[in-house]
């Protein structure tokens, strides 16, 4: 991970923090996670911080499929939105694993981009670190009992 852009790394752990909060928040009783209120942790948390981060994942997608001739990239640099579309359509209890199932995913459509070398070197190194920590955070805030 040291060709990794500070700013890049930083920024990116930085924005795993929320998805550790929201898992703490499912998964305790205390004091803290009852003021911050039932939106700003737990599995509200998680899904609406969710949503918003793997959108943005698209979004990065969108850019690199600007360095590109073929409308492929485009087309899968949409995909989150689907997803995140399909998600919604369903009941709540099964939408945290659908949205984590979506970001695992959605390594392989880096992982696309990142052969069509329109995508940073390094890119592939901070998914797999990033994606890793928000899987443990949804894991861990047993949302799939």
């Amino acid at each position: 991970m040291q060709d990794i852009p500070r700013t890049a790394k930083v920024l990116g752990f930085a924005g795993v923090l929320p998805f550790i909060w929201g898992a703490l928040g499912q998964v305790s009783d205390n004091l803290v996670f009852q003021l911050a209120g039932e939106n700003l942790s737990g599995l509200p948390l998680m899904l609406g911080y969710g949503v918003i981060i793997f959108n943005f994942m698209g979004g990065c997608l969108w850019g690199f499929a600007t360095r590109l001739t073929s409308a492929l990239g485009y087309v899968l640099s949409i995909l989150p939105a689907l997803w995140t579309l399909f998600m919604f359509a369903l009941p709540l209890a099964y939408q945290p694993i659908v949205l984590l199932v979506g970001f695992i995913a959605l390594l392989r459509v880096d992982y696309w981009f990142v052969a069509q070398d329109v995508a940073p070197n390094w890119w592939m190194s901070l998914r797999m670190a990033l994606t890793v920590c928000v899987s443990l955070a949804f894991v861990g805030a047993n949302i799939f009992a």
